[in-house]
């Protein structure tokens, strides 16, 4: 019994722990989902604000290519190279000043620019903004179209161009800081980035190696950004992990106390409540119960003293109903047998053979023995209401030819639910028995009989009529009273509906006035009381 018990704690606890590690699991499993897709809509941010900064930083370096090959065709620029030879010291000398103004005003123009400057293969010198007419190192190889590269740590364009087979150069050099502010714009707080041009890092980019890259490369030239986005933005799923961690190791905690509480409210009261109990089977009875354990389960033990004591009420009502039945059955015994009744059927059956009237002497000797078969039948309590119908119908037969001449008798025919319906024994020959004492006793001609029998989904109904003798209410009321009355003897109206509601609480028998000026009484039966091998 204790090893039952400790089953029970134990899958009641295995129980709880699985459904709650199950409902967490499930919590996790779509929080986990919902930070994937949070996750994933960090990274489309920041990757499209990183390609906004890349699309910016092509439209810089269009712009640039359009100034650097507008400055490259400038008036002053091509005087120089159109009149190589003939220009004077001095003329040369002002038309380079006056190219090297034209580009420091550019550069200034565009903060971006950190350096701008032209080759004239004519005069094999570069004009720059950064150098005063030092010749630069001659380009070893012409240049068609333009390209980025990293020179000294900073981005330059360099841009070749042919013209009546005349070649030019010229190059721009980028800010490095406004370079960085231009793509660093608004893509992640504490970020690092890293700038590579064609395979060559711009800058070096330190310990990131827990923080997540996202990359985006330029559609007009080989650069490539890598931008490192802090792992406390992108890496929200650890948290997660530790959350998980704690809620199974809370759980696994609970689960214990669960286990200790199960013990203390469920299994001390019904341990308690067992004792009681076989304390009560062996006492036939004992003291009522006292509650052990949490005052919220006071209701077991309140519920179970409730129950014995329904138990014992039942167990006696029963006891005492046994009694009453047996003592109404004696009583109705020796009612029966009293010698009026048995000496009026004799001298009946002696007037019938003076009349040589041998078929009525046969009709009520033969109903008389089935009568005494009936009422003397002992070890059945409960009958068909078929049977006691035509028990009814027989003692009919009997009273006719005693009253014939003076009462006409109708019966109806009883419905098919009669047969499976059980009833205690001498419920209707009592009812009509009284019809014949009190009424049809006084009458010499004109008394009449009816009695009906009907049914519906839930009851059978039978309705005895007679016409009455100078009945008044004060008849009426007695009759009714003494359906409330517990007579001490079966046939009294009282016992005839408490044998009833033995059965059904619902069977009852209503007395009223009939329509032919006696008393009508209706006897109603449930047909889901007592059904016939269904008891």
């Amino acid at each position: 019994m204790k090893a039952d018990k400790l089953k029970l704690a134990y899958k009641l606890t295995f129980c709880y722990l699985l459904y709650h590690i199950l409902l967490v699991t499930a919590i996790l499993f779509f929080v986990d989902r919902g930070i994937v897709l949070l996750e994933n809509r960090f990274e489309e941010k920041y990757r499209e604000n990183a390609e906004v900064s890349m699309e910016a930083l092509n439209q810089r370096l269009l712009q640039l290519k359009d100034t650097l090959t507008l400055a490259m065709y400038g008036e002053n620029i091509q005087v120089l190279r159109g009149r190589k030879g003939s220009l004077t010291t001095y003329e040369e000398v002002n038309l380079k000043l006056k190219v090297k103004s034209e580009l420091s005003v550019l550069a200034n123009q565009y903060g971006y620019i950190k350096d701008l400057g032209i080759y004239l293969p004519e005069y094999e010198t570069w004009i720059d903004v950064g150098t005063w007419f030092e010749n630069q190192s001659v380009p070893g190889r012409k240049l068609f179209g333009d390209v980025l590269e990293v020179r000294s740590g900073e981005i330059c364009l360099r841009l070749g161009m042919q013209n009546e087979k005349k070649y030019m150069e010229g190059y721009a050099c980028l800010n490095s800081s406004e370079l960085q502010k231009l793509l660093d714009q608004k893509i992640a707080d504490n970020m690092r980035m890293q700038v590579t041009i064609d395979g060559q890092e711009l800058s070096e980019l330190g310990n990131a190696q827990d923080y997540y890259p996202i990359t985006v490369r330029s559609e007009l030239y080989p650069i490539e950004v890598t931008y490192y986005i802090p792992p406390e933005i992108m890496s929200l799923r650890k948290y997660l992990y530790v959350l998980g961690g704690i809620s199974i190791l809370f759980l696994a905690i609970t689960a214990a106390a669960f286990s200790r509480y199960l013990n203390k409210a469920i299994h001390r009261p019904l341990n308690n409540i067992v004792r009681f109990m076989e304390q009560a089977k062996e006492e036939k009875g004992g003291e009522p119960a006292v509650h052990q354990g949490l005052e919220e389960f006071n209701y077991v033990t309140a519920e179970f003293n409730k129950m014995k004591e329904y138990l014992e009420y039942y167990t006696r009502r029963r006891y005492e109903q046994e009694i009453i039945m047996k003592q109404m059955e004696l009583d109705h015994l020796q009612e029966q047998i009293k010698p009026h009744f048995l000496y009026n059927c004799f001298a009946n059956i002696s007037n019938l053979c003076k009349s040589y009237d041998v078929e009525k002497v046969e009709k009520l000797s033969h109903a008389l023995s089935k009568y005494y078969s009936y009422v003397t039948r002992t070890g059945k309590e409960m009958v068909s209401l078929r049977e006691e119908y035509e028990h009814m119908k027989n003692y009919l037969i009997i009273q006719k030819i005693r009253f014939e001449g003076r009462v006409s008798i109708e019966v109806q025919d009883l419905p098919q639910a009669g047969d499976t319906v059980e009833v205690p024994r001498l419920i209707l020959q009592p009812i009509v028995e009284n019809a014949y004492k009190y009424v049809f006793e006084h009458v010499e001609k004109e008394g009449k009989l009816i009695i009906c029998a009907e049914e519906n989904d839930t009851t059978v109904t039978i309705t005895i009529e007679d016409s009455g003798y100078q009945m008044g209410e004060d008849v009426l009321c007695r009759i009714q009273d003494a359906l409330k009355k517990e007579d001490v003897h079966i046939t009294g109206l009282g016992n005839l509906e408490k044998r009833l509601q033995f059965v059904d609480p619902e069977n009852k028998i209503h007395a009223g006035r009939s329509s032919l000026g006696g008393v009508k009484m209706v006897l109603t039966v449930r047909k889901s009381g007592r059904e016939k091998g269904h008891a």
